[in-house]
């Protein structure tokens, strides 16, 4: 094994991230950790390639150390190494009757996780000994839940996964059966409640349906966020089985401050927000006084957040037909809101976001201002653009017909 020469973000095997050096394996130590967890590897001797079968299904490995990418990047940021030669593995591997994959293997104090990298995805940008990129938070997804997949910001697909659960890759990997755990419940539920929405929300009509629904927060000024509420509501009325995965919590108060979502097979809390892509800094999140203290209960706290993400064109720009609307839903004349009121909002992707005391140091400030009163108003959580892959557990994009 060789140790790095930098101090970057490890996950130990309690899930906790700390400060330390990188473990590289040497080649005979990566064929001992296969060995005794992939079934039926061709034990023929130490190779960069190793075949295998797995329920009928022969396959093939490539596979490479998980080490930090390298200053300046941030700490979280790990890769490996993709060798000019993909192309021959992947033709030489299909013309023997075997399924290609690209691995990586991370490595902390006797703690072993694998990513698999699409191969598919990777494939073209291999010509300039280019790398694959997985962040530590995609390495501590595999310690808390033992499998792990995600989108990566670049839709680049990739799995991570722990010793105990390489069965469970290899089979949902070749089609065999699907993994599933708590995470995933929620995953797949969310994909399902955003397959339901329309993708072109306009603000008459926003605020028509909440109106005539006699929804609480019809009176708000910022529409967008609340008739994603709104939307999320009728979802699980509609589809009252998914209550088990999560629900809303009106009014939800834990001291002084309020939560949209619980998730009771994870038994953690989250928040539905909407984000406009012209706000490039990154993605506004609640109160920061309120992240502290919910993430104070414990260090393994996590705050998921659902996020309906596009472009919202200003009203004013449209002649202010929405603050008209809205003024006289109020029974007031003058145009409430004018000046910030949003026309539509196009949807264009989504994105669930896991907050938790092992990536908090990579949150950012936004600052509000003051209140009426002159009084400075709480600063927000920011998810910085240039961090996101380290809070980002799910990414999809939405289809506009």
């Amino acid at each position: 094994m060789k140790l790095g020469n930098v101090l970057v973000d490890q996950v130990n095997e309690n899930g906790q991230i700390v400060k330390d050096f990188d473990e590289s394996l040497s080649i005979h130590e990566i064929f001992r950790v296969l060995k005794a967890h992939f079934p039926n590897l061709d034990e023929s001797g130490i190779s960069t390639v190793y075949h295998g079968v797995f329920q009928g299904h022969k396959y093939s490995v490539r596979i490479k150390n998980i080490t930090y990418l390298g200053i300046p990047h941030p700490e979280f940021k790990k890769r490996i190494q993709i060798s000019n030669d993909l192309h021959d593995f992947v033709n030489h591997s299909v013309s023997n009757g075997f399924i290609p994959l690209l691995l990586g293997i991370y490595s902390y104090k006797g703690n072993y996780i694998f990513c698999d990298f699409n191969i598919d995805d990777y494939i073209h940008k291999a010509a300039h000994n280019s790398s694959a990129h997985v962040s530590i938070n995609d390495i501590l997804q595999a310690v808390k839940f033992g499998f792990f997949q995600k989108t990566d910001m670049f839709n680049n697909n990739i799995t991570t996964f722990n010793t105990n659960n390489v069965g469970n890759f290899l089979s949902s990997k070749f089609g065999v059966q699907p993994a599933e755990n708590e995470l995933l419940k929620m995953l797949n539920a969310t994909d399902l409640f955003m397959s339901n929405l329309n993708s072109h929300w306009i603000g008459i009509n926003a605020y028509q349906e909440m109106y005539t629904a006699q929804y609480s927060n019809w009176r708000q000024a910022e529409w967008c966020g609340f008739y994603f509420e709104f939307l999320f509501d009728n979802f699980i009325t509609n589809h009252p089985q998914y209550t088990s995965v999560f629900h809303r919590h009106h009014g939800l108060t834990r001291g002084s401050f309020n939560l949209d979502l619980f998730f009771p097979g994870l038994n953690m809390y989250g928040d539905l927000k909407s984000h406009n892509h012209s706000n490039t800094s990154g993605i506004i999140a609640n109160d920061k006084p309120t992240i502290d203290r919910i993430l104070q209960a414990s260090n393994e706290t996590s705050i998921y957040f659902i996020i309906a993400s596009g472009i919202a064109q200003r009203d004013r720009d449209f002649n202010n037909v929405t603050a008209r609307y809205y003024s006289n839903l109020k029974g007031r004349t003058d145009l409430s809101y004018a000046s910030r009121m949003k026309y539509d909002f196009l949807l264009q992707e989504y994105f669930v976001i896991d907050l938790s005391n092992q990536n908090y140091d990579y949150t950012g400030i936004f600052s509000q201002g003051r209140n009426s009163n002159g009084q400075p108003r709480p600063p927000k959580v920011l998810f910085p653009s240039r961090h996101l892959d380290n809070f980002i557990i799910h990414k999809e994009r939405v289809v506009n017909e």
